[in-house]
């Protein structure tokens, strides 16, 4: 893929320089691949044996004791997307009746927006190692009078979620899990969701610090 640069039309100002005209519409060439979404532990929409504790001040975290299977499920749809069917001849970019931009380019309008490209954790497990701790990620589209789909993202698995010991209970392993297969979402009504699965022996305790999604995103 080429580097993302952004383009605009270049104007005079009143010292004589040339610059950028802001006011000039700014294309982008490739999609921007270093955009991130924390996700707020308190979006989590199921805990069985685990709860959101404060450590201390300004450490919190959600936690797992010992001798534990626990499920800590978030709701992760905090993102904007383009839906092409909310576009019109009053719409940035303007459509037409026929379906094609209203540009006189005869193009129709693709699939931009935002797309999760991997799902990134922070952890600690201490007493371990763990049993077993594995990840996965669903969206779950809407449609009027139909039956819910709901697509696996990221299937279930260890996917590559380190079960040993961290150095301490507030020193984290960072793990990035990519999607195998980024698609923009475009669907007029659709959710995305995490599962994860820790499981502790006896004696491991484990705290899910951080739930974040990296992105790649194109509104050109």
């Amino acid at each position: 893929m080429p580097p993302t640069r952004f383009q605009g039309q270049h104007t005079i100002n009143a010292a004589g320089a040339t610059v950028i005209d802001l006011t000039s519409p700014i294309l982008m060439d490739g999609a921007i691949t270093i955009g991130q979404l924390p996700i707020p532990v308190a979006d989590q929409y199921i805990l069985t044996n685990a709860t959101i504790t404060e450590n201390a001040p300004g450490d919190i975290s959600v936690n797992v004791a010992a001798a534990q299977n626990a499920v800590i499920g978030f709701a992760v749809s905090e993102y904007i997307k383009q839906i092409n069917a909310f576009l019109s001849t009053v719409s940035v970019p303007p459509i037409g009746n026929d379906g094609k931009l209203a540009d006189t380019s005869g193009d129709t309008p693709i699939a931009k927006g935002t797309k999760v490209t991997s799902l990134q954790l922070a952890y600690s497990v201490q007493g371990g190692p763990l049993t077993s701790f594995t990840a996965r990620m669903d969206l779950n589209t809407q449609s009027n009078a139909a039956v819910n789909v709901i697509s696996n993202v990221i299937p279930v698995a260890q996917n590559g979620l380190i079960l040993a010991n961290t150095a301490s209970a507030t020193t984290c392993n960072i793990t990035t899990i990519p999607v195998p297969t980024p698609i923009f979402d475009v669907a007029v009504s659709s959710s995305l969701f995490v599962r994860l699965n820790p499981v502790t022996p006896g004696g491991c305790t484990f705290r899910l610090y951080g739930v974040a999604l990296n992105f790649a995103f194109n509104y050109n």
